[in-house]
């Protein structure tokens, strides 16, 4: 999903997002892309936190809510801050 060259945390979790999440290719792309800037202006590789609040910009492109059921483990996580996920966690 990502280049090569483009910093991503080993923890990531792929497969959750793939069983977790119907995207189409254009939305894996912008969900990619998009979390690929908010790492780099946060300096940080991209990890979850990156990518769920991609994944909620691309849900809302849509007209679509991402729900706390929907994110299964992650599902506490608030994507309405900044760090959506824990420091323990990113």
């Amino acid at each position: 999903v990502f280049p090569e060259a483009c910093p991503v945390r080993e923890d990531v979790d792929l497969q959750f997002l793939a069983d977790q999440f119907e995207l189409t290719g254009s939305n894996i792309k912008n969900i990619a892309v998009n979390s690929a800037f908010l790492a780099a202006a946060d300096g940080r590789e991209i990890d979850m936190s990156h990518i769920l609040r991609a994944l909620q910009n691309e849900f809302q492109k849509s007209g679509k809510r991402l729900t706390g059921a929907e994110m299964g483990q992650y599902g506490m996580v608030s994507l309405s801050l900044h760090d959506a996920l824990p420091i323990s966690m990113r």
